[in-house]
């Protein structure tokens, strides 16, 4: 009878243990799953600052104009060498430079064209002319900031050397997404769409401000600043990114 009672206590030890080790795994896997966002967020932050600053440090060894390419919709982003003149023409949003850029894309293709025609029509003792060449001489309007809000007329971009020219993704588990960008050509953030950040020749980039997401509740900020190309990072939104935009490098506000 005393070794039945024994057993019968053993078992309800037993039992109690196996209950709180239940419970421990449980609150550890909750605890962790709320975290999770956070982590995955921080995670693809340094995935995207690491690539502004490979075409921040790109174009200043270079001396050529990089870009880097970032589709809000597929939540994608790559960077790309542009050889040629390249032209930061501001815009009131997304659409509009789309817009501009296909337009001016076509008008270069009917100066390819027109340009060629004429090759073709030169009399025998003429020096023939290289398309390119009268594609620069044509297609480059004078005067205007030199950057770049596309430049497709008069700049031939391509996907950087590497990894960084692929079109990397954002991390699916969970889900990261590109909340909003916005860059300093632009006069509204973009949600949607194509969204081209530009670094220059001379170690200058154009500023900007890229917010990532999980839900509306996760999100984790990244800023770039254009003199030195500095990358900021913070959890949460950036309190009036268009403050930050309309400043200079010293905080002065921008006339």
């Amino acid at each position: 009878m005393l070794d039945s009672a024994r057993q019968s206590g053993l078992t309800l030890i037993e039992m109690m243990v196996v209950l709180l080790v239940i419970l421990l795994v449980t609150v550890a896997m909750v605890v962790g799953y709320g975290r999770l966002p956070a982590t995955a967020l921080k995670h693809e932050a340094v995935r995207v600052a690491a690539t502004l600053r490979a075409g921040y440090d790109g174009a200043a060894a270079s001396g050529a104009y990089h870009r880097m390419v970032i589709d809000i919709d597929e939540g994608t982003f790559k960077v790309e060498r542009c050889e040629g003149k390249v032209q930061v023409k501001r815009a009131h949003d997304v659409k509009e430079e789309m817009d501009r850029m296909k337009d001016e894309a076509e008008k270069a293709a009917r100066l390819a064209e027109e340009s060629q025609s004429q090759i073709v029509s030169q009399s025998p003792g003429q020096q023939p002319v290289s398309l390119e060449s009268l594609l620069t001489g044509v297609a480059s309007p004078p005067g205007g900031a030199v950057g770049g809000s596309g430049g497709e007329a008069t700049a031939r971009c391509v996907p950087m050397r590497g990894e960084l020219g692929k079109g990397q993704r954002l991390g699916e588990h969970p889900k990261v997404s590109f909340s909003r960008v916005w860059v300093a050509h632009l006069e509204e953030p973009a949600a949607h769409g194509k969204v081209f950040i530009h670094f220059f020749p001379l170690g200058t980039a154009e500023k900007a401000v890229i917010e990532l997401g999980t839900d509306a509740d996760n999100k984790f900020s990244i800023a770039l600043q254009p003199i030195s190309g500095r990358i900021d990072m913070m959890q949460g939104q950036m309190r009036r990114p268009e403050d930050f935009l309309a400043t200079d490098a010293q905080g002065n506000r921008i006339q």
